[in-house]
């Protein structure tokens, strides 16, 4: 749980200040957790020597591959670990399910995300603003964000 703890700083639920940074990790545990459980088709894991270093979670939508969440340990950023998963996500998507295109949404503001996305062959597919309603009892919202597309 360490990794999806320490890997969503930039979500649009983290930078919200009715949200916050703790029931934003906390709403990123219980993905990967239900991920796990069957909410995603597969969870791909890239191990190393130090133990787990990150994880993908892959869906499909039809022939439509769905990269969920993407998380990669803070001790393993920047050596290729999240380009490996996308590769792996990919050929499962192809080997596994005979999807014909993969998605992925991301936040604008997460650029590193955006780039690696870009470099494993995404392109940005369309672009929206998404903003969270806040009732004064309720406490909720709706968001979403953009997306990448093969």
């Amino acid at each position: 749980m360490s990794i999806a703890r320490g890997s969503y700083s930039l979500s649009r639920f983290c930078v919200d200040s009715h949200f916050g940074s703790a029931r934003s990790q906390d709403l990123y545990c219980e993905w990967i957790r239900k991920s796990l459980r069957g909410f995603a088709d597969a969870v791909l894991v890239a191990d190393g020597p130090n133990g787990v270093q990150g994880f993908i979670t892959c869906s499909c939508e039809a022939d439509k591959g769905v990269i969920g969440l993407v998380g990669v340990a803070e001790n393993a950023r920047g050596l290729g670990v999240g380009s490996v998963l996308i590769q792996a996500a990919k050929a499962y998507f192809v080997r596994e399910r005979a999807c014909s295109e993969a998605r992925v949404v991301t936040q604008a503001r997460n650029v590193s995300a955006q780039r690696l996305y870009q470099k494993e062959g995404f392109r940005t597919a369309s672009v929206g603003l998404w903003f969270h309603k806040w009732f004064e009892e309720e406490g909720h919202g709706d968001s979403g964000s953009h997306t990448n597309t093969l």
